[in-house]
């Protein structure tokens, strides 16, 4: 799944980086935009209330204030992968460590883990 969800992101935007939640300050710093992606220990049921989901967050970063249309990303990444799309926020702020402000969108994605509950 991670494997088609960074595939797309890479199909999508070429020239911007896709990182584990494990980004070292060296690439954070080397980047003017950048996606991170983590598999959050947040889970929750399912429509039916019997299936178990998992949540992963992806963060699109940029200092540079590259715009990109998260509504077309959203749908595409849903299209190619099991993630069903939750919600999105944005923020804006400095990045640790610098002085350099940065706009970053979160968007929240979940995945089914396990079918049913007994």
């Amino acid at each position: 799944m991670i494997d088609k969800l960074i595939a797309k992101l890479n199909e999508l935007h070429p020239e911007i980086p896709v990182y584990s939640d494990e980004i070292t300050e060296e690439e954070r710093l080397a980047n003017q935009s950048f996606f991170i992606y983590r598999n959050s220990n947040r889970y929750r049921r399912g429509p039916s209330g019997r299936g178990l989901f998992r949540e992963l967050d992806l963060f699109y970063v940029t200092v540079e204030q590259k715009e990109i249309d998260i509504a077309t990303l959203v749908e595409s990444i849903s299209e190619a992968t099991p993630l069903f799309f939750s919600t999105s926020e944005e923020d804006f702020g400095k990045m640790a460590d610098t002085d350099k402000a940065a706009f970053m969108v979160t968007m929240t994605f979940s995945y089914p883990v396990r079918k049913c509950f007994a």
